[in-house]
């Protein structure tokens, strides 16, 4: 696959047999359950909000005994790695922001838009950065090659006038951000999950003296929907979450469940009823966000087309 092209409202929270896809086919001498078809689905790095949600979602598929196939979850680096593997057939389904899937020159098919992610740019409470155009020539860490938070955060400093090669690029894993900022190996980070996102947390002690600050992004947010469109909305945070005194803009990207348009109809049909009945279960713990596990919702995917196995399932009726 070609790489891609170029990612105010308050929080809220919120089956039948067939054949499965050649992919899936080739995947089953990986399979837990030598019973049932493995179907390979593409998360993000431990510890992220895309790597829980996909073992969720595994864990419901797996203990419905009725479904022929199961899913195999695959940690990766993120979306745009996702986007690639759905692309050479390699996953069979993957998780993506919205901005770096709609901006794919060779687009996959969409099961739903899953939930919403909120881009968050941590600094040292300490620090004199108060704006995202304060960060040239600083040592930030915004993600792996094949991450979304790489994509969402290279516009974000394009709009903001900062140059990409003007930053210290400092990638690191989301689990190791609070201590790299405690030892100053990078003055901020710039990573995508939900609110608060339980590895960034430094509510137990754990993280630099005086803990963390986000900054405020309202006027990146309005300068990235000036110029890429709705795909990226305003979201505000009360205040409380990571220790602040007031409320803070960040930036919202839906994430979406996507396929590769050759996966049998029925499993994808199939993953939207779970999807849909068992939403009580796939919450990712610790964090608050919006989720968006009902037919009317799942079914807006930014102009994606949906797979037929899962534009199906909704006409059947589900929610």
């Amino acid at each position: 696959m070609s790489a891609p092209r170029d990612a105010t409202r308050l929080l809220g929270r919120r089956t039948a047999l067939g054949l499965l896809g050649a992919g899936a086919l080739a995947m089953t001498a990986a399979c837990s359950d030598p019973a049932r078809q493995a179907v390979r689905l593409g998360t993000a790095e431990r510890g992220g909000f895309f790597h829980e949600f996909g073992e969720l979602l595994a864990g419901v598929v797996r203990e419905d005994d009725r479904l022929p196939f199961v899913l195999e979850t695959e940690a990766t680096r993120g979306a745009l790695e996702n986007l690639a593997g759905l692309s050479a057939g390699r996953l069979d389904l993957a998780l993506s922001l919205a901005d770096a899937a709609t901006a794919a020159e060779k687009g996959p098919l969409a099961v739903g838009k899953v939930y919403e992610n909120y881009v968050q740019i941590a600094v040292p409470q300490s620090s004199s950065i108060r704006r995202v155009g304060e960060l040239s020539g600083k040592r930030i860490s915004f993600g792996s090659a094949g991450s979304g938070t790489r994509f969402a955060a290279s516009r974000m400093l394009q709009v903001a006038g900062v140059a990409p090669q003007s930053v210290v690029d400092t990638p690191l894993p989301v689990l190791g951000l609070l201590d790299a900022m405690t030892d100053d190996r990078i003055e901020a980070a710039i990573f995508v999950g939900g609110v608060p996102h339980p590895p960034v947390d430094p509510a137990g002690g754990h993280g630099p003296a005086g803990g963390i600050r986000l900054l405020d992004l309202a006027e990146t947010a309005d300068g990235l929907r000036d110029r890429f469109g709705p795909v990226y909305q305003p979201v505000v945070l009360p205040p409380g979450i990571y220790g602040s005194t007031s409320p803070v803009t960040t930036i919202g990207i839906s994430s979406l469940l996507l396929v590769r348009p050759d996966l049998a109809d029925v499993v994808v049909a199939d993953v939207v009823d779970m999807l849909l009945t068992r939403s009580d279960a796939l919450v990712p713990a610790g964090a608050l966000g919006a989720q968006y596990l009902d037919t009317r919702s799942l079914v807006y995917t930014f102009g994606i087309p949906l797979h037929p196995g899962a534009a199906s399932a909704y006409r059947a009726g589900h929610g």
